[in-house]
Order: C-alpha cells, then structure tokens, then sequence
C-alpha cells in the first residue's frame, strides 16, 4: 500500500489533516489516528507492520481492527495509490471490543466534503423582493 500523491493537496491542521482531492473536488479530513495510518503506507509496509506500530503509538488493543478501517476508508476515497487488495487488509475481526472502543480517540475517522468551484461559490447580491427600485424616481403620467 502507497499513499496517493498526486493531484492532491495536503494541509496539516494541528494534529489532523486536510487532504483535497484536485480530481474528485472533495476534502477529507483526516484525524490524527488516520493521518498516522496514511503517513505509513509508504509501499514498503504491510499491514501488520503498521498495526504493531500502531498498538505501541496509541496503545491500542485492537490495532489491526483499527488499522484496517482506516486502510478501507482511505482507499474508499481513493487516497491510496493502486488498488488495495483484500490480502492487505487481513481478515476483519469485529470483537465485543472492537465495538465498545468505538468512541476512542485511537478510531481512525475520515470525513469528506464536496468543495464549491468558485462560479458555483459566488452568490448574487441579497436584495429586499419589495424594493422595486429607487423610491424617489418621478412616474410619467
């Protein structure tokens, strides 16, 4: 796994980030757990690589459940280069713990906006729909 770099720009927000997408016109946020995951795929790391290194960094017991969410929600918007295959992900384990750890900060979480191009961002200028025009103006008879 590799992580997309071209056509984007990359914007670090405190520990999250804004990745727009020049292609698809849309922003993913990435918080600081799924930024983590994305700086990792460099295509030299597996998986579970990046999994044991994540259950030490934010001292997760559920690292390679964590790790593959984040994998299959960045290449859901395609923020990974190439296509990811199922055999990079690992098998998917949805434990009792996996689902009270939800909440965790340690979650990798992606959110994506459609961004406006500038004509479709421009907005006409607010008028009164009573005002018909100046009110001193002399009507012809």
């Amino acid at each position: 796994m590799k992580a997309r770099t071209e056509r984007i720009l990359i914007e670090d927000v405190g520990q999250e980030c804004i990745v727009y997408d020049l292609d698809t016109k849309k922003a993913h946020c990435l918080n600081s757990s799924l930024k983590w995951i994305w700086s990792q795929c460099d295509g030299s790391r597996r998986t579970e690589e990046i999994a044991a290194d994540f259950e030490r960094k934010f001292e997760s017991d559920d690292a390679g459940a964590h790790v593959r969410a984040g994998l299959e929600q960045l290449a859901a918007v395609n923020l990974l280069a190439g296509d990811i295959q199922a055999s990079d992900l690992g098998q998917p384990q949805v434990t009792r713990r996996n689902v009270l750890t939800a909440a965790s900060l340690a979650v990798p979480v992606l959110t994506s906006i459609l961004v406006p191009t500038p004509a479709a961002a421009k907005s006409k200028e607010d008028k009164d729909p009573k005002d018909k025009g100046p009110k001193d103006k002399p009507k012809k008879p």
